[in-house]
């Protein structure tokens, strides 16, 4: 869910709109799936660490609190971290459907006087949707392996999930 909250808005940006820079977002997509989920996981680590995360750091000078307002140590934060890692995957997956959808059902549509929720719910998601299941299920399966970030951050702090079940 947190994989296409990001990257299908971002596939239809790049790929139904005339918005500026679509190849440098394009080249961010593909180069965020470069950077591996171990290696990202990490990141969130040195960054939302309740002791010394550099976030909690900031937060915790900026508004004199005493405890870190944020953690990364819960079931949410690895929920949040791998989906955040599955845009690119998603982005790239939708992007290619919409690039080889025709646009010209849709401007018919929009030239016999439908308007833009119209054309989205008659045309555009009836034509998506097998896409889109595809994807869902090719990234539902990639989550149940998913290994990286459950075993760095959930090994530690103690939060079980299948992978690491069976690893430990």
């Amino acid at each position: 869910a947190v994989a296409f909250l990001f990257g299908l808005p971002a596939a239809w940006l790049a790929e139904r709109t005339d918005i500026p820079f679509r190849a440098a977002i394009h080249a961010l997509m593909f180069s965020w799936m470069a950077v591996p989920p171990l290696v990202m996981a990490f990141g969130w680590i040195l960054l939302l660490n309740p002791n010394n995360g550099a976030i909690n750091v900031a937060l915790r000078q900026g508004f004199s609190l005493a405890e870190s307002p944020l953690t990364i140590n819960s079931m949410w934060a690895m929920i949040a971290i791998t989906g955040v890692s599955l845009v690119p995957t998603t982005f790239v997956m939708v992007s290619n459907i919409l690039r080889n959808m025709d646009p010209q059902l849709e401007n018919a549509a929009t030239v016999s006087g439908a308007g833009r929720l119209t054309v989205l719910r008659r045309i555009t998601l009836p034509l998506l949707s097998p896409g889109i299941l595809s994807v869902a299920i090719y990234l539902f399966m990639v989550m149940v392996q998913a290994f990286d970030v459950p075993l760095a951050i959930g090994l530690t702090a103690r939060v079980p999930v299948l992978s690491t079940r069976i690893y430990v």
